[in-house]
């Protein structure tokens, strides 16, 4: 039995779909959040805005805590200290971890001296 190139072609145009959308599906453990497009993630809810406006109006939908996808990539933001004294004293092996992302690494030159988003500024 021969296959044919167009049948092929099809069968993998359907396996890079499946495995796109399986990859950006949000992990089970993570807070709320908006949902995800394929490959650019929340990318389009950020994109030219002010981080901290963006943050602000979601976390009036979704709460204190909330994810976002970049990419690939989850974040869990977290916008009020009684709950970022939450997640890292009662929770802290659950966030312990942190990824190799380039951002991160800027912080790291930088020896955890980072800006913190604040209203009005």
């Amino acid at each position: 039995m021969v296959v044919g190139v167009g049948t092929i072609l099809v069968a993998l145009i359907v396996f890079l779909v499946t495995y796109l959308l399986m990859r950006c599906r949000k992990p089970s453990d993570l807070p709320p959040g908006p949902t995800p497009l394929p490959i650019l993630g929340n990318l389009k809810l950020i994109w030219g805005k002010s981080l901290l406006d963006v943050s602000a109006t979601l976390q009036k939908k979704y709460g204190d805590i909330f994810s976002l996808s970049i990419g690939p990539y989850w974040m869990v933001f977290i916008n009020r200290y009684d709950a970022l004294r939450e997640v890292f004293v009662k929770h802290g092996n659950t966030f312990s971890d942190r990824p190799d992302v380039w951002y991160l690494r800027e912080v790291k030159k930088k020896k955890g001296k980072v800006h913190i988003l604040v209203h009005g500024e």
